[in-house]
């Protein structure tokens, strides 16, 4: 859906709304600004389904009759309006005229517990979470019953009422967001981090709802999940067979179905046929593991030779032990240099692999507050589909449920000695344990994740609406700087 984001000034700080308008950019919106002193005809001659507006309810207050009754208008026809910020605690509060709604809004203590409700307006990897506001959550009392709440705060009677609320207007829908118009950290933090924290999650929740659902992205649908098994299979591993299998059946056991991904460099031309045997009895796929041989690709100097060799090594590979590679590239120690992504693109390779912060001085087209909430890292944008990989250690259960709620690929790179497949296992080094992925697993299987192949991850992630940078809207930093 290509929605258009209309947003009004306040008239007490002379800004526009500043959290609507970051989540209106990272969701690919075209941001516009209406501005007073122009007619609405160029707004409400467009399809009124694919507006939303957002502004402050000081701005909602300050609008002329013709103003708020086209707003009304658009609303009924099938528009969202957002209203977030410009409150007065203790302050009866009117949604009219483009609702008829009365509330009275009352500011809450610090420390107030939030809980996020199960709506079919919000993502469904966020309902029931629960978490602890580091700034004093306003509320509101009084609603009539065609307000649905959708994230609610604990009142010291245990009684629950709603700081974020939607109301069914006709076609379209008016979300009230009581909260300030600012985030709980700096706007220039990223968006996923600020989700990623249970104490500043509810003050992201209402822009997050109002974007997913202008760009057509069902609450219902869940992130993928894929796990990589880096440097496997090898020449001479003749003994990991059985421990393969017990650890693809304790994967299955956590996640049904789970798809796990082997990384396979071109040269192991003699695997064991019984290891890839067990492969094929699970969910599993392969996956180019560098051009030619497991080396470190920063530093070689015929990349296009290495992988036409490669080619025609995989070409046996393939029709040896009836396997087809994906064209997704896993590079060796997780580093390659930028020069190797002309020649992904020259072979149509779908995409590769970097670190979450990558190492590379590269320069992002995009503001800071974007860093890693995007499928594909910013870094590369407009160079080579690049996905971020995690390692299970780094996912924590917040991390993983901010992403999630952002709609982003969860992608874990397991080594071998991880989960007990290393070649020679002898002391002092320790044998890993097959529980070593339960963490993500579990947790994947609560949150009900998708259970994909690199390859669908990265078709799927190109094709993820692409993030546009609003000039008029400049918040305390640069559009365009170097990514730390």
């Amino acid at each position: 859906m290509n929605s258009t984001l209309w947003l009004l000034r306040d008239p007490a700080s002379g800004h526009l709304p500043a959290v609507i308008t970051q989540y209106g950019q990272l969701y690919g919106l075209d941001c516009k600004e209406w501005k007073r002193n122009e007619p609405g005809d160029h707004v409400y001659g467009h399809d009124a389904q694919a507006i939303v507006v957002g502004l402050s309810y000081r701005s909602l207050r300050s609008l002329g009759n013709e103003r708020a009754l086209q707003l009304r208008n658009l609303v009924r026809r099938g528009a969202t309006v957002y209203v977030r910020g410009g409150f007065l605690s203790k302050q009866s509060c009117s949604m009219s005229p483009i609702v008829d709604v009365n509330f009275s809004h009352t500011q809450g203590r610090e420390g107030s517990l939030y809980r996020i409700e199960s709506n079919s307006q919000v993502p469904a990897v966020l309902h029931e979470e629960t978490g602890c506001a580091d700034s004093p959550l306003a509320y509101a009392v009084g609603l009539p019953a065609n307000a649905v709440p959708l994230a609610s705060t604990q009142l010291e009677t245990d009684e629950w009422c709603p700081f974020l609320f939607a109301i069914k207007c006709g076609a379209g829908v008016v979300i009230c967001d009581l909260l300030p118009d600012s985030p709980s950290v700096a706007l220039e933090v990223p968006i996923v981090e600020r989700i990623a924290s249970s104490s500043k999650r509810h003050a992201e929740l209402g822009a997050l709802v109002v974007a997913r659902l202008a760009t057509g992205l069902s609450p219902e649908r869940r992130p993928p999940l894929n796990l990589i098994v880096d440097d496997r299979p090898a020449n001479f591993d003749l003994l990991n067979t059985q421990n393969l299998c017990r650890w693809l059946q304790h994967v299955g056991a956590q996640f049904p179905d789970a798809h796990v991904d082997f990384a396979w460099t071109p040269d192991q031309l003699y695997p064991a046929r019984s290891y890839i045997k067990t492969m094929k009895k699970f969910n599993t796929g392969v996956v180019w593991h560098g051009f030619k041989h497991h080396v470190d690709h920063r530093e070689s100097v015929n990349l296009a030779d290495d992988l036409r060799g490669g080619i025609q090594m995989v070409s046996q590979i393939e029709r040896r032990f009836g396997v087809e590679f994906q064209k997704i590239m896993v590079f060796p120690f997780e580093s390659f240099g930028v020069e190797a992504l002309p020649i992904l693109q020259r072979e149509n390779f779908l995409a590769t692999f970097a670190k979450p912060v990558a190492s590379d001085d590269l320069w992002s087209r995009l503001p800071s507050f974007m860093d890693r909430s995007l499928p594909l890292h910013e870094q590369f944008a407009g160079v080579f589909p690049v996905l971020r990989r995690h390692s299970c250690d780094s996912l924590t259960q917040d991390l993983m449920l901010g992403r999630a709620a952002l709609n982003l690929p969860t992608i874990v790179v397991i080594h071998p000695d991880e989960i007990g497949l290393r070649r020679w296992p002898y002391p002092p080094l320790p044998q890993g344990k097959r529980t070593h992925c339960d963490g993500v697993l579990s947790f994947a299987a609560a949150k009900k994740l998708e259970s994909c192949s690199l390859e669908e991850i990265a078709r799927d992630s190109r094709n993820h609406p692409q993030p546009k940078v609003f000039e008029p809207w400049k918040p305390c930093h640069e559009n365009v700087r170097q990514t730390s």
